[in-house]
């Protein structure tokens, strides 16, 4: 997925993440990042037509090899939505801290250029690129999950402005959900769930972004989970506002905006994608760190499929 009228400043913004040489020390580094904050579309619902391939990337936390590996495995002609959570997480390699997984992961400085990796695609291809907010992507999230410690490691003394004047601003800017029209097909993706308590889509697309969610929907988007054990919704324990939704919530907000099917992130599931609910909806982990392989999924008007991404 390359570019090769790629902006050379841009260029330069990237071997420097690939190099691991980014410390956002330099004033031309940070216009550079003001320069692709830019590109993020400041707003919750983002609507868009798209006749080809689109494929989708879940939960990366921090890994930054996968990451990577999408240059050589997503064409050029395809659209691609990262479905959230890029660093903020300890899950990262096994032996340190225990992991929401139940295994031991320690952490490691790849949150940071795995976010700025991501918002490069962005830079690059703004218009076939997406990147929407998850559940770890808030100022909560970063102290609890160690991407604050990252900076603190990074940045010293320095580490509160690269946070205030750079992060915020990302999540600030971040789509909550984006509906795909591929021809007949109708898609919504995003992090976490659908609403319990509404199937409007004029509702999303009125939500006010914030810096930490507050907004009731906000919260269920990023946080909500599918369950077959429910047959419409039930509270679940993650965070205070989130529910399990079923068969029966899954179906009226299909029906009401004549989609075709949900896609999301969120969980993790062992062979990368699970689809749920006869095909109507699919959950996408693409982190490796905890011992899964780097999966993507690729939806083509023919066929909805798992992708392995090869180095």
């Amino acid at each position: 997925m390359r570019n090769r009228s790629m902006d050379k400043s841009v260029l330069f913004l990237e071997r420097a993440i690939l190099k691991n040489s980014l410390n956002m020390a330099s004033r031309e580094e940070r216009l550079l990042v003001e320069k692709v904050i830019r590109k993020l579309e400041a707003k919750p619902l983002v609507k868009v037509k798209w006749d080809g391939d689109v494929f989708f990337v879940g939960d990366l936390y921090g890994d930054f090899d996968t990451l990577r590996k999408l240059w050589k495995n997503i064409p050029e002609n395809s659209l691609l939505v990262f479905l959230g959570n890029y660093g903020n997480s300890i899950w990262l390699t096994w032996g340190g801290v225990k992991s929401g997984l139940g295994g031991y992961l320690k952490e490691e400085n790849s949150q940071l250029k795995t976010l700025l990796g991501a918002l490069i695609y962005k830079y690059n291809f703004p218009r076939r690129v997406f990147l929407l907010r998850g559940c770890h992507d808030t100022p909560l999230a970063n102290k609890i999950y160690g991407f604050v410690s990252e900076l603190r490691r990074t940045f010293g003394r320095a580490w509160r402005n690269v946070y205030e004047k750079f992060i915020l601003r990302i999540y600030e800017r971040m789509p909550l959900a984006v509906l795909i029209e591929q021809g007949d097909r109708k898609i919504f993706a995003v992090h976490g769930g659908i609403p319990v308590d509404t199937t409007s889509l004029k509702k999303i697309s009125l939500i006010p972004l914030e810096i930490e969610p507050k907004n009731p929907l906000t919260i269920q988007l990023l946080w909500n989970d599918p369950s077959e054990e429910v047959e419409d919704y039930k509270p679940s324990n993650k965070v205070d506002g989130s529910y399990f939704f079923g068969k029966k919530v899954v179906e009226r907000f299909l029906e009401d905006n004549d989609i075709s099917v949900i896609v999301r992130a969120h969980q993790h599931v062992e062979k990368g994608v699970k689809a749920m609910f006869n095909g109507k909806l699919y959950t996408v982990f693409s982190c490796t760190l905890c011992g899964a392989k780097p999966i993507a999924l690729k939806v083509s008007k023919e066929k909805i499929e798992p992708i392995l991404l090869i180095s």
